[in-house]
């Protein structure tokens, strides 16, 4: 949103009435006559002319016509902004909000929204609703939204809506809000009330009006809207089943560079064995994204049969899902190529990426790998203390792990209390091998007071998911507890 607005500021047609010194200024600079403008902005600045030192500012912050300095537009942004400019206020809020210059960055950007906004600048009051709703402080917010959307700023509009419906439960006003900002072309309003309205959740706004509104959404450029219209055509929902024109708006959405269509084409080309075509639609992705996207892209690609046909594309994807953030994609890449490859120092490496980002089924199969196998690249992890962490994450196979661990001693000096205590937390989680390890502790007495009753219950458990070995323990208890 910042950048359209500072686009519509450059980009803004020059002023039609008679000519003045700013004007002529203003005139040059938009004609890209930076040096000559300039000058003449100086000179209008240090006769008090608070606009002609906002420019100034702008064009230091971007670095038109000199070399792009923050330090330089600040100074004359700040300027302008005690001259009494309301637009140079908020250019300063915003420089503050997202350059990271301080520590108390937003406390700053706060002041000097305020300051816009106190004089009306609607663009400011958005802002400040943002802000004050991140904060909680949600009564603050709904002033500032509703300033800004009572003055027809739709994207206020819009989310003054979201938050009437998730906070308020006020849908009769937030579909008043959206509907004022739809008429204005707004499609995320467009899609939102459609999608609001297909799944019945607006009265007196009908389905197919609903379905008529995620189209217009879509055609005016929605990649989000292009990518559900597709879905809708490809599952029949509220029009009739048509894959060519679900084909059709996912290739729009694919041409704007939306990994989800481009995974939906993949899907319908690959169940027409067209590989080469699904290749080309999923190579060259953008770098940045959401990684479950691209995470989700790697899963379609491993169960399409193909996978080894597609084994460059799938490490890519991972990558690129650990590039953005992922915790999860190193040890999903490390279990690909494991089961299709059996390459354990790749493994190792993948799952090095999600340890460190304190993955506990990385951890505790990194470690479990670095006990088993003789890899180099183990040399510098310690096993126990990788499945310790990953158990003590809550990791109900790290934990059964450790429990087997401590009762044989395997690495550690055998306790079989210890052992008792991770089968337990092992067990409570579900993990049926560990309930049948535990029931055979308490028959025992290993580890923990010998109760039959225990035993037998924790045995029960394990049967009724289907685990064999407990079926013949529970006749041994029936025969000691009913002889």
């Amino acid at each position: 949103m910042r950048k359209l607005v500072y686009a519509v500021l450059l980009a803004a047609a020059p002023s039609l009435l008679q000519a003045t010194p700013l004007s002529t200024a203003k005139d040059l600079f938009y004609a890209g006559q930076y040096s000559e403008s300039m000058s003449r902005f100086y000179n209008l600045a240090e006769g008090g002319d608070a606009v002609a030192a906002r420019y100034i500012g702008l064009a230091y912050q971007f670095g038109l016509g000199v070399e792009s300095t923050l330090e330089e537009a600040i100074f004359w942004l700040h300027h302008a902004s005690t001259l009494g400019d309301t637009k140079a206020s908020r250019y300063l809020g915003y420089i503050y909000l997202d350059s990271g210059l301080r520590p108390d960055g937003e406390q700053v950007a706060s002041k000097y929204f305020e300051r816009a906004a106190s004089s009306g600048d609607v663009f400011a009051s958005l802002e400040l609703a943002r802000m004050r709703y991140n904060e909680d402080n949600i009564d603050e917010a709904v002033k500032y939204y509703n300033y800004a959307a009572s003055r027809g700023v739709a994207d206020a509009q819009f989310e003054l809506a979201i938050l009437l419906i998730d906070v308020f439960d006020k849908n009769a006003e937030a579909l008043d809000l959206l509907q004022a900002a739809a008429e204005e072309g707004h499609t995320d309003s467009l899609l939102f009330s459609g999608a609001m309205a297909l799944a019945g959740m607006f009265n007196g706004v009908a389905r197919n009006d609903g379905f008529r509104r995620i189209e217009l959404a879509a055609e005016l450029g929605s990649i989000d809207a292009q990518v559900l219209l597709g879905n809708l055509y490809l599952e029949g929902i509220m029009i009739e089943r048509n894959v060519v024109e679900a084909m059709d708006w996912f290739h729009l959405a694919h041409a704007a560079g939306d990994l989800r269509a481009s995974v939906h084409l993949a899907i319908l080309y690959e169940s027409l064995d067209s590989r080469e075509r699904v290749i080309e639609l999923l190579s060259g992705s953008p770098d940045e994204g959401d990684p479950d996207i691209f995470l989700q892209a790697a899963d379609f690609l491993i169960t399409s049969g193909h996978a080894g046909e597609y084994k460059d594309l799938i490490l890519d994807y991972f990558n690129k899902a650990h590039l953005n953030g992922s915790s999860s994609s190193g040890f999903s890449a490390a279990q690909f190529i494991i089961q299709h490859y059996d390459d354990y120092e790749e493994a190792i490496d993948w799952l090095v990426k999600s340890s460190q980002r304190d993955h506990s089924g990385a951890k505790f199969l990194l470690g479990t790998l670095c006990a088993e196998v003789e890899v180099k690249k183990c040399e510098y992890l310690d096993s126990f203390e990788l499945i310790y962490k990953s158990a003590t994450m809550g990791n109900a196979d790290a934990q059964l792990s450790l429990g087997l661990m401590y009762a044989e001693g395997d690495s550690v000096i055998s306790d079989e209390k210890i052992a008792a205590s991770w089968f337990k937390e092992s067990a409570e989680q579900g993990n049926v091998v560990a309930m049948h390890n535990l029931g055979v502790l308490y028959l025992s007495g290993r580890g923990v007071n010998e109760d039959l009753t225990l035993a037998e219950r924790w045995f029960e458990k394990a049967v009724t998911k289907g685990y064999q070995e407990s079926e013949e323990m529970l006749d041994l208890i029936s025969s000691l507890l009913r002889p």
